[in-house]
């Protein structure tokens, strides 16, 4: 893969200036959140999903509509779950993009720097240290930190979500509606359904969401599969931050399908 030079260029002229613009110190968190991009290697919209662990390390979920390494499809899952925070950015020896298509995967190294409010670059290498890409992100979801208040909890879970499916690397979309008795609605979308044979012709809802004991909870989200017939789901929403909930899906039987990590981006 090559680099662009041209963009390596824009990119030499602009750090300075934009991280001058930054001031103050970086704090760990400015790297949580959803964010967007287009990759200058493919044209590919880019989309990372980075979350701060207790521990203090940092997890991302990645999906790209343009995969070099994986057939030029957007068959593959982005990930790492070892991050560190640098004190000056954020930076991995393990993001791995893992091709669902052809079952391979690739091993790269990525240094996440900041270089304005709600922007940052992710720069990728080789484990050898061949430059691969350099992506501008934008951060599309609003940085609430701290937890919800008991006192909210009800009202936490409306809104629209983004995240990304590390079943099968598919962009998560989610619009959870609190109705005038109380119970939530949700409408979905998948760019990758593995239920309904790994495509996106489908639909997906539930209208009994109800709040219990802190998290949302539905046992009859239904995927309305276009090409094949319906699946049930239950699904479990847990609030884990302002702005920040951990889907858990499950089949009626309790086998476990997905856990996603959903950023609030509209009210």
């Amino acid at each position: 893969m090559i680099r662009s030079a041209s963009f390596a260029l824009l990119l030499a002229l602009t750090l300075p200036s934009l991280a001058a613009a930054q001031g103050g110190p970086i704090r760990p968190d400015t790297f949580q959140g959803y964010w967007v991009g287009i990759d200058p290697l493919d044209g590919g919209d880019s989309r990372r999903s980075i979350v701060r662990l207790r521990d203090g390390r940092f997890m991302m979920a990645g999906r790209d509509t343009a995969l070099s390494l994986c057939d030029d499809t957007d068959r593959g899952f982005i990930s790492f779950g070892d991050g560190v925070f640098t004190g000056s950015g954020l930076q991995t020896e393990r993001l791995t993009i893992r091709c669902t298509g052809i079952d391979t995967s690739v091993q790269l190294h990525a240094v996440y720097e900041v270089i304005a409010d709600g922007v940052i670059v992710e720069h990728t290498t080789t484990p050898a240290g061949d430059r691969v890409s350099d992506i501008v992100l934008h951060r599309i979801s609003a940085p609430q930190p701290g937890a919800v208040p008991p006192g909210q909890v009800a009202n936490a879970f409306a809104g629209y979500w983004f995240g990304v499916d590390p079943v099968d690397g598919g962009d998560a979309r989610r619009s959870l509606v609190r109705q005038a008795d109380g119970r939530y609605a949700m409408a979905a979308r998948d760019t990758v359904l593995t239920l309904c044979g790994g495509t996106d012709r489908a639909y997906v809802s539930f209208d009994d969401g109800e709040v219990i004991a802190g998290e949302l909870v539905s046992n009859s989200a239904t995927i309305q599969c276009t090409d094949g017939p319906s699946v049930v789901l239950h699904l479990r929403f847990e609030p884990i931050a302002r702005g920040l909930l951990l889907e858990h899906a499950s089949l009626p039987d309790g086998t476990p399908v997905s856990t996603i990590v959903l950023h609030r981006v509209g009210q």
